[in-house]
């Protein structure tokens, strides 16, 4: 699953990530490799928070709205997400 957002939305994670390692490790990272770790975590993680998010939205949306059937008279649920192999 590729990730789309903003640039300013990428550049604010990379410097979190170089503020993380600055702050709890002894050396520093530049954008290049905080960009590589972040994509790292979004394509291991990502999935899992993903499906985690899709559970607890389907969990609330049972709790709190009628049941709803499709035309074709059988319910659906949230797809999950499969990682793609590397």
């Amino acid at each position: 699953m590729e990730f789309q957002w903003k640039k300013e939305v990428e550049q604010a994670l990379v410097t979190s990530i170089r503020r993380y390692v600055s702050e709890n490790r002894e050396n520093e990272v530049g954008d290049l490799q905080a960009t590589l770790f972040l994509q790292y975590c979004l394509e291991e993680i990502g999935p899992c928070l993903y499906n985690l998010a899709a559970v607890e939205v389907q969990k609330h949306w049972q709790e709190t709205c009628p049941p709803l059937t499709p035309r074709g008279g059988t319910s659906s649920s949230i797809p999950v997400v499969e990682r793609s192999p590397s």
